[in-house]
């Protein structure tokens, strides 16, 4: 095209794309025409974007990355002949031919073509050579040599849990259940989350008989995945079996339990919390390690009960009833009652507390509690059981649940200070209300009296009463488990301008993050060392990971149908997808913010890119997502403050860090 031809192509991006509000103006049109078709890509804008990247070829033929960048927007918008006709002509002018090549590699995941020699890649380029290379097998039904190729990948990335997945469906292709149980189960121990794997491991439970296993295994599937085949399965193990694994154990609670004896807080200042333990209970078995009396909340005794006897609280058309285990009615009420033990010193024992409900980790346990207990109606058939303790009682427990009591001190001091912070912000929102919090990571993992370690309570007792505020506010302080290496604003995650929720990056030494396709490949795809890479705290595949979507998998799909693409709109600074558009084969919708990461499947974060696998028809077979961080990545990042404690950052520096502008105020 002619330049002036050219010229007048640039000026129609800029006079028709309203998504330009700040345009990089003043450089060379090379770098000019980069940023800006950066700025257009974030914005979801892919015809401005690729009109962008063609101009900046047409002023460099030599930039490597800029034909990365334009094939992979071709094959967001699914056209492949484009891509490869871009990645072809990359190969014969571009300054880096090494990584065009591993370009050329992934598409042939698509396209039947030779392949290059690994020995002219470089080594950046060798893992996904393989898997890559594995995968295209893996379609073409080649399963040794798709076998050979996804094991060399994981050679060299033992944490590349989707080629065990893809190894795994090889084994189970040639029948060699053991081979293919033992991968799946070594890529399942590197990340729990990878949930469709359960779904695997229960089918070959169930073919070996091992129905127990089996049950387990489907149990851990998310819903969405529990095909007419997996209800069928479970019905049958609940038949045959005389006992379910997920049952109650109800002989144990006939006898004694053992309680821990704890030291109480006492401060007439430290604000009371009210915390819920259950929001739609129907019973509740419990043991207390002392007396107790149950009155009503005027004070009138209802009932006054014995130390290490189980009772049982039944809730039947709004009617609380209070048995033994012989299921002698021992009291009953509609009211709203509380249960205070004698001895501060000791607790309730709660027998088979469910957790992490809709959650991979979910499962029953028993626990105990601090404090008082309060049971409230809440509709004719469920009720409210409610902890009632001070804040840094809670803290004692809510540390260790969120935070390896193991890890450096000075970053469980911040944890508390945050977790403070996020709690006392929550209370004085509402400090009348009949709950402020409750016990799961929807606000913050509260676990009991078990989960008590010496080091957080250290942590706890050293800040006593120390938390973050802004203009004298106690602040919103969320927290997440890995950022990825970028903290995102809270704004972009949960809308709300909050001053000190802005987004950073979290590195030792300055690091530019390119958004344009080919520099988030390499954001998603390598592990830069950040802060929040810590190899020594965490796991490896909270900072980066993969899954592998099937198209009818995501709930997303029982809305639009059979997934045909799935393209992000929108991103932040740290790469996080604000909005995504996804395409089924009965309509599309748009999905924004933290719910994306639940509408597709259970996603450990919303920085991701999506590389969709094609059959022969022509349809995509899998989506394979690569991502970074686990959590909203909003505010505190936990493993990142693990590592920069180690690295003799103090509490004080890592809350600034993370929460803007913010003073410490000792609160009491």
């Amino acid at each position: 095209m002619a330049k002036f031809s050219w010229f007048l192509l640039f000026l129609l991006v800029f006079s028709t794309c309203s998504v330009f509000p700040q345009t990089v103006q003043g450089q060379d049109p090379f770098t000019e025409a980069l940023e800006n078709a950066q700025i257009a890509y974030r914005r979801g804008e892919l015809a401005a974007s690729t009109l962008l990247l063609k101009y900046a070829l047409e002023k460099d033929p030599t930039a490597t990355r800029v034909y990365i960048d334009l094939a992979n927007i071709y094959l967001e918008k699914g056209d492949f002949n484009e891509a490869r006709e871009v990645l072809q002509k990359g190969l014969e002018k571009a300054d880096q031919a090494d990584r065009i090549k591993g370009e050329l590699v992934r598409l042939d995941v698509v396209f039947e073509r030779g392949f290059f020699d690994p020995d002219e890649l470089e080594s950046a380029e060798i893992r996904d050579f393989f898997f890559y290379r594995g995968l295209h097998y893996h379609q073409e039904g080649q399963w040794d040599k798709s076998i050979a190729d996804l094991k060399k990948a994981i050679e060299y990335d033992r944490h590349l849990i989707a080629a065990y997945y893809f190894l795994g469906l090889g084994y189970i292709e040639l029948e060699e259940w053991e081979n293919a149980e033992s991968i799946l189960e070594a890529g399942l121990r590197r990340d729990t989350s990878f949930t469709g794997i359960n779904f695997l491991l229960g089918h070959l439970a169930f073919r070996r008989e091992d129905y127990r296993s089996a049950y387990n295994y489907y149990l851990r599937t998310p819903a969405n995945l529990r095909d007419s085949t997996v209800r069928e399965r479970i019905s049958f193990i609940q038949s045959l079996l005389p006992e379910t694994p997920d049952e109650p154990d109800y002989e144990r609670r006939q006898e004694p339990v053992d309680f821990q004896r704890v030291e109480p807080v006492i401060d007439e200042n430290i604000p009371i919390l009210r915390v819920a333990l259950l929001t739609r209970g129907l019973q509740l078995s419990f043991q207390a390690g002392a007396p107790f009396s149950i009155s009503d909340m005027d004070g009138q005794e209802l009932f006054r009960g014995q130390e290490k006897t189980t009772y049982i609280m039944k809730y039947e058309q709004g009617v609380f009833h209070l048995t033994n285990l012989e299921g002698e009615v021992l009291f009953s009420t509609r009211e709203k009652h509380r249960l205070d033990i004698e001895d501060r010193h000791t607790t309730l024992h709660i027998f088979d507390v469910e957790y992490g409900e809709g959650y991979f980790w979910a499962g029953r346990e028993d626990r105990q509690y601090r404090g008082a207990f309060i049971f409230e109606p809440r509709d004719g058939s469920r009720f409210y059981f409610i902890n009632e303790v001070n804040v840094e009682e809670y803290l004692y427990s809510v540390i260790p649940s969120e935070m390896p009591a193991s890890w450096p001190m000075e970053a469980l001091k911040a944890q508390t200070i945050a977790a403070r912070s996020y709690t006392l912000n929550r209370y004085y929102r509402n400090p009348s209300a009949n709950y402020h919090l409750v016990a799961s990571v929807i606000n913050a993992a509260y676990n009991g009296t078990y989960w008590e370690h010496e080091r957080s309570t250290q942590a706890v007792d050293a800040t006593r009463g120390l938390i973050a505020t802004y203009r004298g506010l106690a602040i919103d302080a969320v927290y997440s488990s890995n950022s990825g290496g970028f903290t995102e604003d809270g704004e972009l995650v949960w809308g709300g301008d909050v001053p000190y929720l802005q987004g950073q990056a979290i590195f030792p030494e300055h690091y530019e993050l390119d958004l344009l396709p080919s520099g988030l490949s390499d954001w998603v795809k390598e592990r830069p060392p950040s802060f929040s890479r810590a190899e020594n705290f965490g796991s490896a595949t909270s900072y980066r990971w993969t899954r592998v979507l099937l198209p009818h998998e995501p709930p997303v799909a029982s809305r639009v149908g059979r997934i045909t693409s799935i393209i992000p709109q929108e991103r932040g600074d740290s790469g996080f997808v604000k909005t995504v558009l996804v395409k089924g084969e009965q309509g599309e919708e748009i999905i924004s913010g933290d719910r994306i990461r639940s509408q597709l499947g259970g996603l450990k974060s919303n920085v991701f890119m999506v590389e969709p696998l094609f059959n022969d028809q022509g349809k995509p077979e899998f989506f394979l997502i690569w991502g970074g961080g686990w959590g909203h990545g909003v505010g505190l990042d936990q493993t990142a403050s693990a590592q920069m404690a180690a690295d003799g950052i103090d509490h004080a520096e890592i809350i600034k860090l993370f929460y803007q502008g913010v003073d410490l105020e000792q609160r009491y």
